[in-house]
Order: C-alpha cells, then structure tokens, then sequence
C-alpha cells in the first residue's frame, strides 16, 4: 500500500489541459474576481459624476496594476513559474469581459418644477422650470428656468449641481458662481432650495453699464421622480 501513496497523490494532481488543479483553482477564483469587479465598475461608472469618477480611477488601477503583473507573469515563465500569470490574466479579461453587462443605475430624467429669482432685492414672479434628476435618481442634477425679472428684463437660469456652476444671463451679461460655497445651502436631494448668494458678471462682451455683481436670491422645487 505504501508503494501506490506517490502514485495516487501525483494522480490527485494531474494536468487537466495542461494545467494542474491547484492552477485551475487560481485561475477560477481569479476570473470571478474579475467578473465582480467589471460588473462593479459598470455600476459606478453609471452613478452621477461626483461619485462615477471613482469608478474611472478604479478602472485605471485595476488595469494598471493588471498589465505589471501580466508582464510579470510571462517574465516568469522562463523560470518555470507561472501564478501569477494564472493569477493576472483571467481577472483582466474576465472584467473587460463582464463589465458591458453591469448593472446600471435608474436613468436620468426629466420632471416638472417653478423656480423664483430675486435679484437685487426685486422680486420676480414664479417661473416653470425644468429639473433632472441624476442618474440613480437620488439627487437633482439641473435646474433651468427663464422669465423675465421685476424691472422686466428677460432671464435665464441654468444650476448645474454636478459641476457646481450657477449661470443667470440677465441684462446683456452672464452672471455666475461656482463652487461649494455657492452650494453651501443645498441639502439631501436638491428638490427643494433657496439659495441667497452673489453672481459676478464674467462676460467681456457685456454692455460696460451692466451691474458687475447681482445679489440674487434662487428659489426651486422640483417634482419627485417617476416610480
């Protein structure tokens, strides 16, 4: 019984279309690594931009880092060894494989809503305006609105809550801010704000007698998304 222990156990190992079982184990659990992480990537890639760009930098590493252990693995081949290649290879392509057929978040879409400027302490009317919720329909990721101002004058108002950029062309120029602290009030899914905040006229071609700086005050509602 002794003598047939070496042949059973290299028999338990044996290549099955060249490779052994423990190699067909890491290629395995490799390629459903890979599979994981395309589908994974596919999904944030479909999320908003302040959080899809994660999914840009996961897919630069990914690759990466992929492609040094895939030159790693052939270099070393000529050495015999091959895991990390077996380790490498299945999961790069298992990705690019899986990640066309990731999930997706909910569309963006577009509803109804009113918007009121104030600008300058003039009270303007309640305008329509126009709202998109963002994909995964969590948060609104535009307002648009036009009308005309107290003193009569036509508006247009375009917030723009992924880049952070309020724009209001009013009285020849275009007005606007930018960054977090323009945003600073906006809070949970931006269906509902009021906004009081400076614009700065950033036009060169403007009529030289236009304020260079409105005080405005932004009011918006938007309707839910559809179910």
């Amino acid at each position: 019984m002794d003598a047939r222990r070496p042949e059973a156990s290299a028999g338990s190992d044996r290549d099955v279309l060249g490779l052994r079982r423990r190699e067909w184990a890491v290629v395995l659990v490799s390629a459903v690594v890979g599979v994981v992480l395309g589908l994974g990537v596919r999904y944030v890639d479909s999320l908003p931009a302040d959080v899809a760009y994660l999914g840009g930098l996961g897919k630069a590493l990914f690759f990466v880092v992929g492609f040094v252990a895939v030159m790693i693995g052939i270099g070393q081949l000529t050495t015999g060894r091959r895991t990390v290649l077996l380790a490498a290879a299945p999961a790069v392509i298992a990705a690019v494989a899986a990640y066309p057929f990731g999930p997706s978040a909910l569309p963006p879409v577009a509803v109804a809503g009113e918007a009121r400027l104030s600008v300058a302490g003039e009270v303007a009317g309640t305008d329509a305006a126009g709202c998109t919720w963002a994909p995964g329909r969590q948060r609104i990721a535009i307002v648009e609105s036009s009308g005309r101002l107290a003193a009569g004058d036509v508006y247009t108002l375009d917030v723009n809550l992924g880049d952070l950029t309020i724009t209001l062309r009013a009285h020849g120029g275009r007005y606007v801010a930018r960054g977090t602290d323009a945003f600073a009030g906006v809070t949970g899914d931006a269906a509902t704000v009021a906004l009081e905040l400076p614009l700065v006229q950033i036009d060169p071609s403007a009529p030289p007698d236009i304020p260079p700086q409105l005080l405005a005050t932004i009011d918006w509602r938007c309707d839910p998304p559809p179910p």
